[in-house]
């Protein structure tokens, strides 16, 4: 508990006017790489480091306790994480929807989006980040589909992908993620489970200017991504009312 609190500590003597290194979490994503090269030309006066996290509670606490300066936090449509006071956010992406990953032999693959009763009876992964809800998303979105989703795996995110191209597991994976030979990405049907994402950052460590220019890198990639995929591209296209709001600079 001490050391937790001298990095907070630590971190709160650090003025945005000394920053020479951007401490940047992420939600594991597709994005991630492109969202790396984006911060490196939005924000050159840092240097970036990157922590991919699945869980949003871990990236929370990382940037409660001063570990992070700036999160992308992706956190289920029904329930929020909770901030720490000196933690700002911004919503980024108000609502996309959850898309599940089966095996290209499963029955359901060949259809253009999967009902959450047609993988009734196959073994779940647990989604990445369980203990921030979305296990429970899970379950409530499956008993509302009339069956109790089997839990049998637990892997490292994007860690499953021989379980599902064997066809013993389907796993629910973020909208952008690209399937592999093997594997097929579908969207669910009727949008069961969506998420949201939050843009948040340490008041003290990062200056407007600064969060506006983060903001800009995080809005190109994800859109990048969304327009990459063939899956999810007739869904974004569809729905510009959640793609990324311009923000000023200055």
């Amino acid at each position: 508990m001490l050391l937790v609190e001298l990095d907070a500590f630590s971190a709160d003597l650090v003025r945005p006017d000394s920053q020479a290194v951007l401490r940047m979490g992420s939600a594991h994503m597709e994005c991630v790489a492109t969202l790396v090269s984006r911060l490196d030309e939005t924000v050159p006066e840092a240097e970036i480091r990157l922590q991919v996290e699945p869980s949003s509670t871990m990236l929370a606490h990382s940037l409660t306790h001063g570990r992070l300066d700036a999160a992308l936090i992706g956190m289920s449509d029904d329930r929020d994480v909770p901030l720490g006071a000196q933690v700002m956010h911004r919503t980024l992406v108000p609502r996309v929807p959850v898309f599940v990953a089966v095996a290209d032999t499963h029955p359901s693959a060949c259809l253009p989006e999967i009902p959450l009763a047609d993988v009734a009876d196959d073994s779940w992964i647990c989604p990445p980040g369980a203990d921030d809800g979305s296990l429970v998303t899970l379950r409530s979105a499956c008993r509302k589909a009339g069956f109790a989703p089997r839990i049998r795996f637990e892997v490292p995110s994007g860690g499953g992908r021989q379980l599902i191209r064997s066809g013993q597991a389907v796993q629910l994976v973020e909208p952008t993620s690209m399937g592999c030979p093997g594997l097929v990405v579908r969207p669910l049907a009727d949008e069961p489970i969506r998420l949201r994402l939050v843009l948040a950052w340490r008041r003290e460590r990062l200056t407007e200017s600064q969060i506006d220019r983060i903001h800009q890198a995080c809005a190109a990639a994800y859109t990048q991504h969304a327009m990459e995929s063939p899956v999810f591209r007739p869904w974004w296209l569809a729905h510009p009312e959640v793609h990324p709001r311009a923000v000023r600079h200055g």
